[in-house]
């Protein structure tokens, strides 16, 4: 079996977790990278949360929206980081549409607890379109 085919054999969970933890060599990387990329999952690296020296309690975090698609797990996601809120990704599921291959079918994304009133607001300014990009927008433009 070829590391591609090794890759493409990982349920999503497994493959998020060995590019998460690191002690891949560069062409691994690469493949497993390339494999995401195929399923429509973002890069978990990008998107880590920020870890204290000391270790954190698992109860501090909690579900912030369940049952996203995809695509608006990423949106909501890229307002969270823009508002400085650490969040994560859990409880990913999968469709299978094929024998090989499966689709991420919806996302839970998880904040700290003690970031849930303010993630809510992130949320609630999103849905509004307060988040939105108008037709003036230049990204040539630094802020």
């Amino acid at each position: 079996m070829s590391t591609r085919e090794f890759f493409d054999s990982l349920a999503d969970e497994e493959l998020l977790r060995r590019v998460s933890t690191g002690g891949l060599t560069e062409e691994a990387l690469g493949l497993a990278l390339s494999e995401l990329t195929n399923r429509g999952i973002p890069d978990p690296r990008q998107h880590a949360v920020n870890v204290s020296a000391e270790p954190a309690d698992p109860t501090d975090f909690v579900i912030l929206e369940k049952g996203l698609s995809r695509d608006e797990a990423t949106s909501i996601a890229c307002g969270l980081q823009s508002a400085g809120i650490p969040y994560a990704y859990g409880g990913i599921r999968r469709a299978q549409v094929s024998y090989a291959r499966a689709i991420v079918a919806s996302v839970d994304l998880i904040v700290r607890a003690d970031q849930l009133a303010a993630a809510r607001e992130a949320i609630a300014a999103y849905r509004r379109g307060d988040l939105s990009i108008d037709e003036s927008f230049d990204p040539s433009v630094d802020a």
